[in-house]
């Protein structure tokens, strides 16, 4: 756990690192399945009860009604001053918000900010504890990269949350091609093992790997993670596939 190395933990408070691990669980509370766009598509009521992000406005809401309830989630946080607590809802939602991807870009950019000033091997000198601003967004920096670690994992694991991404995508593509919906792009194709092989290089190329790096030169406690995405990578051999785990059969 990230925010168990000491290189990580001494960037961030008790409280903000309770906010991450609330905001770990609770960040995908109620997901059907489907993505931001097929909401609007579909005209679902989760599109008509939130607004944009709506996913991710969702989980949050739930997360909220948990935390807040009398007897219930809100037994971990009552004890909280009100100050404090204002504090903790306010990282978790931020946090949770940054699962977002269309914000994936702006926080890699951000984040390569503090990767250019970070001096020798302090990860305080990039992320100041002292700075609320810092903190915050670390914290959403934390939750975003823990969500995009399954390949980070060891292979069996990562294979397998990248089989679950590509029946996933592959199930709302099969929606969209029965409902006569415009069809998302970076989902078609993946009935076959050279396109679930093409999709996952991309997200591990463009996605994953360029923020673990990031985040491996300000934190060096996640080298290990960085090095099994790149290893991920190295593994897909588009000259035997055969080879390759991560292929979903598809019926």
């Amino acid at each position: 756990m990230m925010i168990q190395k000491a290189d990580v933990g001494q960037c961030l408070t008790d409280v903000d690192k309770f906010a991450v691990l609330i905001a770990a669980v609770c960040h995908d509370l109620g997901h059907p399945g489907v993505n931001n766009d097929f909401l609007v598509k579909t005209d679902d009521i989760l599109s008509r009860t939130y607004d944009p992000p709506i996913l991710e406005n969702h989980h949050w809401a739930m997360a909220k009604s948990i935390l807040e309830a009398p007897g219930g989630g809100g037994g971990m946080i009552s004890s909280l001053s009100d100050t404090v607590r204002m504090d903790l809802l306010a990282f978790v939602h931020n946090s949770i918000m940054a699962t977002d991807m269309s914000v994936h870009k702006h926080l890699t950019e951000k984040l390569q900010e503090k990767v250019n000033i970070k001096v020798g091997d302090a990860a305080a000198e990039a992320f100041s504890p002292d700075s609320p601003e810092d903190r915050l967004f670390l914290s959403a920096v934390l939750v975003h990269a823990a969500d995009l670690s399954g390949q980070g994992m060891s292979q069996m694991s990562a294979y397998f949350f990248g089989r679950c991404m590509i029946r996933e995508f592959h199930a709302q593509y099969d929606v969209e091609c029965a409902r006569g919906l415009a069809l998302t792009t970076f989902m078609q194709g993946l009935d076959t093992p050279l396109g679930q092989a093409k999709a996952q290089l991309g997200f591990l190329s463009h996605v994953v790997t360029p923020m673990w790096m990031q985040l491996r030169v300000v934190f060096e406690s996640v080298a290990g993670f960085a090095d099994r995405v790149e290893k991920r990578t190295e593994e897909i051999d588009f000259d035997n596939l055969d080879a390759w785990g991560g292929t979903l059969h598809l019926p």
